[in-house]
């Protein structure tokens, strides 16, 4: 008997079949293996992230800037130098210069944390334009509106955060041999602070000392810590930063 499978139409060996069969299954791989060697080579290849530009930061920034301090960076510009400032208008002395040299290393710092620590509320308020009222400085005298940036918020009503980072300031300013917290004192302040707001200005913005007797603040660009002691003192005791 012949060692046959009969099919209706083609008699094919055992044989032959096993070959056939064998064919077919590598014929099958071969394809499944191309078809994802095709996919593998469609996916394109990831490429790194392209390093983030670094933050510039004034030559008197902290060796290690808080998240605050970062953040400030970010919408204010840093002050032209104290010294050149104080040489434009003469030939500054010692003391004069050693003050200069500690509100850059430690006033100026304590001041953009401060910033920092505002809300984004607070800082889309202070970034708005409008008409503010500008004390008397220099041979000036008499209130008057300008535009500018302002914002303020009552001493009580701060954060954990932003209390913080005033009192830092307070901290920086004596050290600097400008004592603010004495000055909002003498201007009738309550020990707690009750009747103080704080905040930050361009109007007016020019003091170097509690009496603004500097006119630094021409273009109305310059930005200056600022204090209202209830009922009618305003006083802008520092200014730091430049929009």
């Amino acid at each position: 008997m012949r060692d046959t499978l009969s099919f209706a139409w083609l008699p094919i060996t055992r044989h032959r079949l096993r070959f056939l069969l064998a064919v077919t299954a590598i014929a099958v791989a071969v394809l499944v293996l191309a078809g994802c060697g095709h996919r593998a080579a469609q996916k394109p290849a990831s490429t790194p992230a392209a390093p983030k530009a670094a933050l510039p930061l004034p030559e008197w920034a902290p060796k290690n800037p808080s998240p605050e301090f970062l953040r400030a960076a970010r919408m204010l510009k840093p002050m032209p130098a104290e010294l050149e400032w104080l040489s434009a208008r003469g030939v500054p002395s010692e003391s004069e210069k050693s003050l200069a040299a500690k509100r850059m290393m430690l006033v100026w710092p304590a001041a953009y944390e401060f910033f920092g620590a505002l809300s984004d509320e607070q800082i889309a308020q202070f970034l708005r334009v409008r008409e503010l009222e500008a004390p008397p400085t220099g041979s000036r005298t008499g209130s008057m509106r300008v535009r500018g940036h302002e914002v303020v918020m009552p001493a009580k009503m701060l954060t954990t955060k932003q209390r913080a980072a005033l009192d830092r300031f307070f901290d920086a300013a004596r050290r600097s041999g400008q004592d603010v917290l004495l000055w909002l004192y003498e201007a009738g302040a309550k020990r707690d602070l009750s009747n103080v707001k704080v905040g930050f200005t361009t109007a007016g913005a020019t003091g170097r000392s509690k009496e603004n007797l500097s006119s630094r603040n021409e273009d109305g660009r310059i930005v200056g810590v600022l204090f209202y002691v209830a009922p009618a003192t305003r006083m802008t005791c520092e200014t730091f930063a430049q929009m």
